[in-house]
């Protein structure tokens, strides 16, 4: 077996998607929303934005929209197009905190992210 070469791995459709349960948007129905695994480029985006809150702030806790922020960038249509732009994070923060955690969860979790690393952002 030979190495991969540069346009196998750019090719590569290696972005993994999963359905999530959100009952509560859907008048009790059953009602799901798409999650995508999030991209290298995004978690490196989230680990700027939590350095920057930081230093700004004198803190080493993530700025308070950093779940919505996430999920925004994460709900995404059959196609894999974001539902969401970053004008809409307010909006998803006046949501039930209980889809928005599974969303954040089911994101995380495709991303390899556990608590460790969640933990690691924090402190860089």
């Amino acid at each position: 077996m030979g190495f991969l070469t540069r346009e196998q791995i750019i090719q590569a459709r290696d972005i993994q998607t999963v359905e999530v349960a959100c009952p509560e948007w859907a008048d009790g129905e059953s009602a799901t929303v798409l999650v995508q695994q999030p991209s290298a480029g995004l978690m490196e985006e989230m680990g700027i934005k939590v350095m920057q809150y930081q230093q700004a702030h004198g803190t080493d806790s993530v700025p308070p929209e950093i779940r919505t922020w996430f999920v925004a960038r994460t709900i995404v249509d059959e196609s894999g197009a974001r539902m969401f732009s970053d004008d809409d994070i307010e909006l998803l923060r006046s949501k039930s905190l209980a889809p928005i955690q599974r969303i954040f969860e089911a994101g995380q979790k495709l991303g390899g992210l556990g608590a460790e690393e969640v933990d690691e952002l924090k402190k860089n």
